[in-house]
């Protein structure tokens, strides 16, 4: 009978719900100590004293105003515990040791399932380092990084290292070195982000499984950097008037790159890529450079085996292969035989003597562009079905 009435009596109380504490500025430190998990302190306007360890699963919550400052000694807030909120605050005054990887805010391993939204960050080496947390959101954020004179002795928007399945959207990020540096980390996304003023926007390092997706590049020194990583998405982004690539592969394989724009900037290349192997590269927009994709490179090997097959029947022999009756057939043998021997393209127009008229001055106004030369052989091609059309073949 007693335990019946216990259960009755426990059924009809309250549950007791999470404390709510406002804090002042001063008293943060001790407002954190007698804290308990689940807890929400709410800042109030004005500066509160770092740095802060959050070692337990609380909320810290700004209202207008709030600011947490270190003063200049390590990271403003470092989080070791799981479950840990950080919203609407302002957060500044890191130290500047790069092995220390001071940081305005540090989500270490073991702080899973962090999220740090809507905070502004400035005056800090690095913004936010995610270092071992797994499952961290960090979104909504504005991040303005340092800007020494040098680009190496800055720090990153936001640092994720060893941090399977955090996610990175919607934030703000200039100034610094890179906006987003990823590094032996997997299952990440970074989306939605807005980077300016800095070295790379994303630079990925062993970064495997992960999303690039619906972020804006806009005069940066490159746009999105992808490392020795594999099995990258990297879709919908934007790169405006970065100056040297919008795009780089370098040592990325398997990765899906399509429905990208890069437009503008000084740079010579668009898309940079080096050894590279088995990416898809597809309905990407490529505007204002000088190379629209340095895949061109790898499509020139690839024509090069065409060029090997019509080199093969005419032995590398300029002479004989000018003896195929169809003009385009001769383009591309003398083309290969200009590959072949390193000769430039109007060498090799000046050793074919036997050559049509056409495909000469086709030749000779390709010379090594091979945008014009493939013109070219498009037009010798449509005029020889024109041909054949009017025969009725």
């Amino acid at each position: 009978m007693l335990r019946v009435l216990l259960l009755a009596l426990s059924l009809t109380l309250p549950l007791a719900a999470d404390a709510q504490t406002r804090v002042e500025p001063g008293a943060l430190a001790p407002a954190l100590a007698a804290s308990a998990a689940g807890d929400t302190l709410i800042l109030e306007p004005g500066r509160h004293a770092g740095p802060v360890i959050l070692d337990r699963p609380v909320s810290l919550t700004g209202e207008p105003g709030a600011v947490i400052d270190a003063g200049g000694a390590g990271s403003v807030v470092t989080i070791t515990a799981p479950d840990v909120t950080i919203r609407g605050l302002t957060i500044t005054g890191s130290g500047n040791d790069g092995q220390a990887i001071d940081s305005g805010i540090r989500i270490l391993k073991g702080a899973d399932r962090a999220l740090i939204e809507g905070n502004h960050l400035h005056g800090n080496l690095h913004g936010i380092d995610v270092h071992g947390g797994r499952d961290a959101m960090v979104r909504g954020n504005t991040i303005i990084g340092s800007s020494f004179h040098r680009v190496n002795d800055r720090g990153n928007g936001i640092y994720v290292w060893n941090s399977p399945g955090a996610v990175i959207e919607g934030n703000d990020i200039r100034q610094g070195r890179d906006g987003i540096f990823s590094n032996a980390s997997k299952k990440n996304v970074f989306r939605n982000n807005i980077f300016r003023d800095l070295r790379f926007a994303v630079h990925f390092m062993y970064t495997n499984d992960s999303e690039v997706s619906g972020n804006v590049s806009i005069g940066n020194t490159l746009g999105y950097a992808l490392m020795f990583s594999d099995r990258i998405m990297v879709r919908g982004n934007l790169s405006l008037g970065d100056r040297t690539h919008g795009l780089m592969l370098n040592y990325a394989n398997n990765a899906d790159v399509s429905g990208n724009l890069v437009r503008g900037g000084t740079h010579e290349k668009c898309t940079f890529i080096y050894n590279a192997h088995k990416n898809l590269i597809a309905n990407n927009r490529f505007e204002g450079c000088e190379i629209g994709n340095c895949a061109n490179k790898l499509r020139r090997a690839v024509r090069a085996a065409t060029y090997a097959k019509a080199l093969k029947s005419v032995r590398a022999d300029t002479a004989f292969a000018l003896q195929s009756p169809r003009p385009e057939v001769r383009l591309f043998c003398l083309a290969a035989i200009a590959v072949a021997q390193s000769r430039p393209l109007v060498k090799a127009a000046l050793f074919s003597t036997g050559l049509d008229g056409y495909a000469r001055v086709a030749l000779l106004r390709a010379f090594e562009k091979e945008p014009r030369l493939l013109a070219a052989v498009d037009r010798i091609v449509l005029r020889n079905r024109e041909k054949l059309r009017r025969a009725g073949v």
